[in-house]
């Protein structure tokens, strides 16, 4: 027990006054851990193999051990097909299960949380194009810091943070969207890098975290990162792609990878006596790192077999290395056992206040999209002024009938359709969610429910401008009551096609294949509906019909619509009533039928207002739970 370690969260280390710009460069007093690796393989399914046991597989790290410390950056180099993000994934915790082998350990022990104490940068910058810079870093911040904490406090961290990263400057400029000009590309690298600086982890992994940036630039990230790294005790583990001499001189440490295997790790400094030792020496005024690359590099010596023969060689000759590595490993594990970290900060902020959070940034990026939301209020404003101008005042003659049917069959069955516009916003936000995700931020149950309650304003301020422009000019039924009906039923229509629309898109997260699968689904709610066809077949009445939002919305509009109206019906040249649907009121004389009538005649005026609201809004329940359970277990 005396040995044991705790180790606090990312957050622990929130309330320690360390400045992000140091330029006396003096060791940081926190205490120092060392991260390391025994064995670390990792394989996966052969193409074309079975999932049996005894299935060929494919070798994506094959025990590869090292270790890196606080204070220092390791640089993880190698060709295409190396390994380097399967290595990183994989020490971040990404990536484990059955085909995962070894041991990650922090001070000798495997028993740490991981996820907690590290922030990962991936590859691809996922980011809000309407949020300027310092928003999107204050988000970051609320959703990953104590709550505790100050906006001051916040704010600090904010402003350190974007003068770390030269992004001062541009602090209130919008990260861009299409048809918004914003930060250029580099710029938008850094800001990701910021989002995962924000929480001062105590690992920080980078996949190819100057991908977009120049040369010049790639040095100051670089080197703010190494002054980070050594000022405030942090791990920094990138991949990086042939760094030119200035950066990687920056690096403390390189692992060098080549089909998983490892070819390389230790100091940058001791790589060019290493390189001597295996007849591979650096030429004078080259770059070490394009040296090593030049050397590790498969794919341009020749066949095959000569290829795999060179890189045999290579990882035979690191073999007598490996033992030693392992001995100065167990060293440093032992060195660090006398340091401890203890929890000194409150809790990150709970789930009801990350939702919040999650709102208000989603609610701020609603008013700002004009691509994502301004065009769909649009396209809702064109379609009222469709329906306005084409079936404009309808009246209640018996030839109308069918026309105000029809009005209420396309409001429920096309506004609905209209919810594959939601599409592209949603996989905008997918990809900030697994980012943020998987650094810890908030999990799956916080985005669902945020991304439910944010939809419903959205929408409700696209059913008002529709239903404002077209149900008077129509001519529905008048009074208040009735528009608001009409409206509230509409709405529980289009939130479970909104619903509906999101859930296909997480599961399907590719743009054409989620709109097409989207637009199916809506067409088939169109057709079991029972406009198009009154008498289904029983096994779509009995089935997918009572299953169908449209159905319930659709029958409710048209009982709140019709009933209480009169029609009056035409004379046949022989003065005969000529009414479509029978009515008391042709006894009495009156050439006319009530709504009521043909509600009957339809077969959909026996229904249950309270008990079809319900089944509107338990469908849209389901859908988001089932969206929810895609976000746990799919994401």
């Amino acid at each position: 027990m005396e040995n044991m370690k705790v180790f606090g969260k990312a957050e622990d280390y929130a309330n320690v006054d360390v400045p992000l710009i140091v330029t006396d460069g003096k060791p940081s007093s926190l205490p120092k851990h060392v991260l390391a690796w025994r064995d670390l393989s990792f394989s996966v399914p052969a193409k074309g193999a079975g999932s049996g046991a005894d299935a060929p597989r494919t070798i994506l790290l094959d025990n590869v051990s090292g270790f890196v410390q606080s204070g220092e950056m390791l640089a993880v180099m190698g060709p295409s097909g190396a390994g380097k993000s399967t290595f990183l994934d994989t020490l971040s915790g990404r990536r484990r299960g059955e085909q995962y082998r070894g041991s990650v350990r922090l001070d000798g022990t495997t028993e740490f949380p991981i996820r907690h104490l590290s922030s990962y940068v991936e590859q691809d910058d996922a980011l809000f194009g309407s949020l300027t810079v310092s928003e999107t870093l204050y988000y970051a911040a609320r959703l990953s810091l104590p709550s505790s904490l100050s906006y001051g406090d916040v704010e600090q961290r904010i402003n350190e943070t974007l003068a770390q990263l030269g992004l001062s400057r541009v602090a209130d400029n919008l990260i861009g969207t299409p048809i918004q000009r914003g930060i250029s590309g580099g710029q938008k690298r850094r800001v990701t890098i910021g989002s995962a600086l924000i929480t001062k982890p105590v690992i920080l992994f980078l996949d190819e975290p100057t991908s977009g940036l120049d040369s010049d630039t790639t040095f100051h990230v670089m080197s703010s990162l190494k002054n980070l790294a050594k000022t405030q005790n942090v791990i920094i583990i990138a991949t990086i792609h042939q760094p030119n001499y200035d950066t990687f001189s920056l690096f403390d440490r390189l692992l060098l990878l080549a089909r998983g295997k490892t070819l390389y790790c230790g100091p940058v400094a001791d790589l060019p006596t290493y390189c001597e030792t295996i007849y591979h020496p650096i030429p004078g005024f080259r770059n070490p790192a394009d040296h090593v690359m030049s050397i590790v590099n498969p794919d341009f010596v020749g066949s095959a077999e000569q290829a795999d023969q060179q890189i045999s060689l290579l990882v035979k000759a690191w073999a007598p290395k490996q033992a030693e590595l392992v001995t100065d490993l167990e060293r440093r594990e032992k060195e660090a056992n006398s340091f401890r970290v203890e929890a000194t900060a409150g809790d990150q902020a709970s789930m009801v206040r990350k939702t919040g959070y999650l709102v208000a940034r989603m609610m701020l990026n609603y008013r700002r999209s004009l691509i994502g939301y301004g065009v769909r209020l649009g396209m809702y404003i064109g379609m009222g002024l469709l329906l306005a101008l084409v079936w404009i005042n309808l009246g209640t003659e018996q030839e109308k009938l069918n026309d105000r049917i029809s009005v209420h069959f396309f409001s429920v069955a096309f506004l609905g359709f209209m919810s594959v516009a939601g599409i592209p916003a949603f996989l905008e936000e997918r990809g900030v969610y697994l980012r943020e995700r998987h650094n810890g931020l908030y999990g799956p149950a916080a985005y669902a429910l945020a991304n439910s309650v944010v939809t419903i304003p959205f929408l409700l301020i696209c059913n008002l401008a529709f239903c404002l422009i077209c149900y008077w000019a129509i001519g529905l039924a008048p009074g208040a009551g009735h528009f608001f009906q009409f409206f509230i039923y509409l709405f529980l229509a289009l939130y479970a096609a909104e619903s509906q629309s999101v859930l296909i898109a997480a599961l399907i997260p590719i743009f054409i294949a989620a709109l097409a699968i989207a637009a199916f689904a809506n067409g088939f709610w169109m057709v079991v509906q029972g406009y198009f066809m009154r008498n289904l077949p029983s096994f779509w009445q009995n089935s997918f019909h009572y299953m169908d939002f449209q159905m319930y919305s659709f029958q409710l509009l048209m009982n709140e619509d019709l009933r209480g109206t009169i029609w009056t019906c035409g004379n046949a040249p022989t003065g005969a009533c000529q009414c479509n649907y029978y009515s008391e009121l042709q006894e009495a004389g009156i050439c006319a039928f009530r709504g009521e009538d043909a509600l009957k005649a339809l077969d959909i005026y026996d229904i249950n207002y309270g008990k079809w609201i319900v089944i509107l809004v338990s469908i849209s329940l389901v859908l988001r739970l089932a969206f929810y359970a895609v976000l746990k277990l799919k994401h």
